[in-house]
Order: structure tokens, then sequence, then C-alpha cells
């Protein structure tokens, strides 16, 4: 509740009455239920479990790629990402050290090779997330991305995270 809480006034205080309208009016329409949807599934338990190992390669056109790459450069996946797994780190380590007394410490630099680890894998985890929207379908969530309200809700939503993992 409280990560929730915190999540929550970030996203009041880094969106206007405007780009938070824009942003629900886009995931309240079909596309937006879509996307939602996808992503849903993308992280259910079972969903997760079966990509542990990676995701199924995803042949598609160069067209398709081209939207998913445009997808990659606005979706703040790899900072959330990097903020999900600092936490999970940070919150090793604490429990760690209370039960051995202070033994250890993350590694300098963790951030910089968990992102370059994640980074090559981005286009066809996305592929495969977004697997099931069509070519129109991804091509609107795409732009839309790319909007000004896209980029404000993205914005958003990467400082909400942060703020949720980091009291």
């Amino acid at each position: 509740d409280r990560m929730h809480a915190r999540a929550a006034a970030t996203m009041q205080v880094n969106l206007s009455d405007n780009e938070l309208e824009q942003a629900l009016t886009f995931y309240r329409s079909e596309i937006g239920q879509q996307v939602v949807a996808a992503e849903t599934r993308a992280t259910s338990p079972a969903e997760v479990s079966a990509m542990q190992n990676g995701v199924p390669l995803q042949k598609v056109s160069a067209e398709r790629q081209a939207m998913i790459d445009r997808l990659a450069s606005q979706l703040p996946a790899l900072d959330m990402g990097e903020e999900v797994s600092m936490a999970l780190a940070n919150m090793a380590t604490q429990s760690a050290n209370q039960i051995l007394g202070g033994l250890f410490q993350i590694p300098d630099g963790l951030a910089t090779q968990l992102r370059a680890q994640m980074e090559p894998n981005l286009p066809q985890t996305l592929l495969y997330v977004y697997r099931d929207l069509d070519d129109n379908q991804l091509k609107s969530y795409a732009d839309w991305s790319e909007s000004d309200n896209g980029r404000a809700f993205f914005k958003a939503a990467n400082a909400a995270a942060h703020d949720a993992l980091n009291p």
C-alpha cells in the first residue's frame, strides 16, 4: 500500500491534469486495453517463469522490427528493470547483513552491468510481449509513445517506479 501511495503521489506531481487525462484516454481505448492485456499477461507468474531462460525468438518483418525499436527507445523498460533489480539487490543485501553482521555490499557498477545485460534482449522481449498486437496496433502504440503525452506519461511512470521502490 505504501509503495502504491508513493507511486500515485509521484504520478500526480509529474503529470499535468491534461497529460493524465490523455494517458487515461489512451489506456482506456481499444489499443490501450490490448497493450495492458499484453503487459499483464507478460508479468503473470506463469509467463515470468516460462521466460526465465529467455523468450522464444520472434522472426518479424523489418517494418515490425522498426516499430519495436521505436517502442524500445520510448518505454522505460530498461530503467524500470534496473530499478527493480537494484531494489531486490538492496533488500537481499540488507537481509543478509542483518543475519551475518554487515559482511555484504552491492558491488559498484552493478546497475550498469544489469542494464548492459538487459539491453540486447529488449527488442526480442518486446516482440514477445506484444506478439498479439497486429502491425497497425503496434504502430499506434509506438506513435502514442513518441507523442508529448506518451513521453510525459512514461517519464512520470519511471519516476513513480523509482519512488515506489526507494522510500
